[in-house]
């Protein structure tokens, strides 16, 4: 079969010769002339191979062929209708789709419960998988399909990714209740010689903090000890609170460590500029209503966490 030859409506064309069984019905159902309609008849049995329909006393009848073609080629249309359906209009409370994000400890701690539960009750057949980011990895992971978006800290993206910002937030330092030598206030020189908890994932990938941190010291002319390294905010939290190790995170994520574990949330001594939290999706599902109405609700949640709790000031 020479599919160069195959036209969606030849097809449309099959399927209702078939139905009807009849080139005058078919030719009123597809709002096409008797002659249109005999010659696509002409040229699906070209096509086929098969005569499709024929003479039974005074009325045509679909072949056996006919039938199994029309059938399959009915199956297939309607796919295409849904396909393309789906493609331009998308219904959250009907919808089957699964995405995946990928983000940070922190901003799943911070936001993806609330989201997850915002999306169940808006579109309970869609499924939310979280992944952890691999910020040395992000641009590939979202060119090659597999994560839908990424949310974090990111330093001037790919054009071919799109960026939405989310919120901002400060940079803290996180130090046992019962650290033997900092209580209350953390200066640059107890800062620098104490040991530190850096917070890096299986590719050593560093936290957006503690680079702009380590960048901060190199400027300064001065070094920190690194004596850990945690694959996430919440173990650092914990070495932290039961060891004189001191770690940085997000100021958001710890005060609220610092609420359920014996930890002082102190000022870091240094210069941060504010910890922008964007969202990040490949251009290919720019136009994607099901992809958009996912990210948009999640850049609302994040609005709403950022406008109903600023972190609070340093004690």
């Amino acid at each position: 079969m020479d599919m160069d030859k195959v036209e969606l409506k030849l097809l449309h064309c099959l399927v209702a010769l078939v139905e009807e069984a009849s080139v005058t019905r078919a030719a009123i159902r597809m709002d096409l002339s008797q002659p249109r309609m005999s010659n696509s008849l002409s040229r699906l049995r070209e096509l086929f191979d098969d005569p499709l329909l024929v003479r039974s006393g005074q009325h045509m009848v679909a072949t056996s062929a006919a039938q199994e073609i029309a059938e399959r080629v009915r199956a297939g249309l309607e796919e295409i209708a849904g396909a393309v359906s789906n493609r331009r209009n998308f219904d959250p409370a009907t919808s089957r789709r699964s995405y995946i994000a990928m983000m940070s400890d922190y901003v799943a701690v911070l936001l993806f419960p609330q989201f997850l539960q915002r999306v169940r009750r808006l579109a309970p057949g869609v499924q939310v998988s979280l992944h952890q980011i691999g910020h040395d990895r992000i641009q590939s992971y979202l060119e090659e399909g597999a994560c839908d978006f990424a949310v974090g800290a990111f330093d001037r993206p790919d054009p071919s990714l799109r960026i939405r910002p989310c919120f901002a937030d400060g940079v803290a330092c996180l130090v046992s209740r019962s650290h033997p030598t900092i209580q209350k206030k953390l200066t640059l020189d107890s800062f620098v010689s104490a040991g530190h908890v850096l917070m890096a994932n299986q590719s050593n990938s560093f936290s957006t903090a503690d680079v702009m941190c380590d960048r901060q010291l190199h400027a300064l002319g001065k070094t920190r000890t690194v004596s850990c390294r945690a694959p996430s905010a919440y173990t650092l939290a914990r070495i932290v609170a039961q060891t004189d190790l001191i770690g940085l995170l997000p100021k958001r994520l710890a005060q609220d460590y610092a609420t359920q574990l014996p930890l002082q949330c102190l000022e870091a001594p240094l210069d941060f500029v504010p910890l922008e939290v964007s969202i990040i999706w490949h251009e290919r599902s720019q136009r994607d209503p099901g992809h958009r109405w996912v990210r948009d609700h999640f850049r609302q949640v994040a609005q709403v966490m950022a406008s109903s709790s600023s972190p609070a000031p340093f004690a």
